[in-house]
């Protein structure tokens, strides 16, 4: 193994700081993007629904209309 223990493995040479801090950052991007992701789609997911609500509501009301007539 590089690293005789694991505070060398934390200290990288003393470019730990900056290693795990990249680490922690790109994690944090990552985290963030995938619930963006996720958010934006569950939102696209309930305007469908509520579409098609809309449309279903509208066809019975037309189809109601109709048999009134």
């Amino acid at each position: 193994m590089y690293f005789e223990s694991i505070t060398e493995l934390l200290r990288m040479d003393g470019h730990g700081g900056y290693v795990w801090a990249s680490y922690i950052a790109m994690l944090t991007i990552l985290i963030a993007n995938f619930a963006m992701a996720r958010r934006k789609v569950t939102t696209q997911l309930e305007q469908l629904r509520w579409r098609r609500q809309i449309q279903e509501q509208s066809k019975a009301d037309s189809m109601a209309g109709d048999t009134l007539e």
